[in-house]
């Protein structure tokens, strides 16, 4: 019923708890997305339906509890076929999925036939990645925000940009030069594991970095528009 569609970015990310995001200010893991989006609705409760991030991604995606058969899971509608059928005043959607993740963390069959414009951990590797690990080392979150700024005026308005990031799954992406959180490690042990969770924010600032980059860019294109 409205006569424009509203311009959309949905950012996911990896593993963060709710207690190290940003849910007021300031905001020490998360200072760039802080300042571009001061004004904002926090769900401070919200749970992932599930541990495994593909299966949590299918659930996030589809809204189904991820308890029927695999079949009928990996066939329901999901938020892509939701913005491919919405229409407003005889526009349709410019439907992108930039991705840092492994190609086959979707379910649904080839990733390419879910949107217009499509980047994985794969694209931006040039070559196969035998595991999301590689995608996390290769910092690819920062190569992911360059692709969202360069492309993100590329796309026809109205559009429903997904940014899926890596970064922050073990074992953490970030400079070790630029590690605010002191002192830190990224392998497990039972002693170390407060150090652990430092690498964890060092990499929740570092990913913030990126995310920062893409939401200025989804602002700056969507000018007058609704978003």
């Amino acid at each position: 019923t409205q006569s424009a569609l509203p311009n959309v970015l949905l950012i996911i990310t990896e593993s963060v708890r709710a207690i190290d995001a940003c849910q007021s200010h300031p905001c020490a893991t998360g200072p760039d997305f802080d300042r571009l989006l001061p004004i904002r609705v926090t769900f401070d409760q919200s749970r992932s339906l599930a541990s495994y991030t593909a299966i949590a991604l299918s659930a996030l995606a589809t809204g189904q509890i991820q308890l029927g058969s695999r079949h009928h899971l990996s066939h329901a509608p999901d938020f892509f076929d939701v913005a491919r059928a919405a229409r407003a005043s005889g526009t349709r959607y410019s439907l992108a999925y930039w991705s840092s993740q492994l190609a086959d963390v979707f379910e649904r069959g080839p990733i390419t036939q879910v949107a217009d414009d499509v980047v994985t951990a794969e694209t931006l590797l040039h070559g196969p990645a035998a595991d999301i690990e590689d995608a996390v080392a290769a910092l690819l979150d920062r190569r992911l925000a360059e692709r969202c700024e360069q492309r993100m005026l590329q796309l026809k308005s109205p559009r429903f940009v997904v940014l899926h990031l890596s970064g922050t799954h073990a074992p953490y992406a970030f400079d070790d030069a630029h590690a605010p959180f002191q002192p830190w490690q990224r392998h497990v042990t039972w002693s170390g594991l407060t150090a652990l969770h430092r690498a964890y924010l060092n990499a929740l600032l570092e990913q913030d970095r990126s995310v920062g980059r893409c939401v200025q860019a989804f602002l700056s294109s969507t000018r007058n528009s609704p978003w």
